[in-house]
C-alpha cells in the first residue's frame, strides 16, 4: 500500500465488514471518513457484489455479498468494468491487490486477464498487486 499512487482499491463485502487480509490492512490505514461513507453505503443496502465506489484515496470493491461468501470471477469483472468507467480519461495511479483469489476461488492469471482486458486501455497506471507493484 506504500507504492505511489492516487487510489488503492480494496476488496470488499457488502456489509461492512473488513476484519481480514488487505482489507483489514486498508482500514488500519484510512480515514474514519473513508471507513464511515463505506460503511453508510452497505446499511443503506447500496453495495452490491460487483459495485465500486470511490471515497478519498480509496476504491472499494465489492467481490462477494458476505465476507462468509467466496468471491466470484462474475463479480470481480463486473466490478473491473465498473472501476473502468469511473477512471477512464483521468489519468490516476491505482495500486490494486489480486482481487478476489484470498480463498483460492479465482487465479492469479484470470485477474491479470481481466485487469488488462478493460482497463490496460484507459488513460490511467495500474500497479496489480499492491505488495509487489506488476505494472499492467
Amino acid at each position: 500500500m506504500k507504492s505511489e499512487r492516487d487510489i488503492t482499491v480494496v476488496p470488499v463485502n457488502c456489509r461492512g465488514v473488513m476484519n481480514k487480509g488487505f482489507a483489514k490492512k486498508a482500514r488500519n490505514v484510512m480515514s474514519n471518513e473513508d471507513f464511515d461513507a463505506y460503511m453508510a453505503r452497505c446499511s443503506a443496502g447500496l453495495m452490491k457484489p460487483g459495485d465500486c465506489f470511490f471515497s478519498g484515496s480509496w476504491c472499494f470493491v465489492a467481490t462477494r455479498k458476505s465476507w462468509m461468501e467466496k468471491s466470484s470471477l462474475e463479480n470481480v469483472e463486473k466490478a473491473i468494468i465498473n472501476m473502468k468507467n469511473e477512471l477512464k480519461g483521468t489519468g490516476k495511479k491505482v495500486a490494486m491487490p489480486m482481487i478476489g483469489i484470498a480463498e483460492d476461488s479465482i487465479k492469479r492469471e484470470d485477474i491479470i486477464r481481466l485487469v488488462s482486458k478493460h482497463l490496460g486501455s484507459i488513460d490511467c497506471t495500474v500497479y496489480l498487486d499492491a505488495e509487489k507493484p506488476e505494472k499492467i
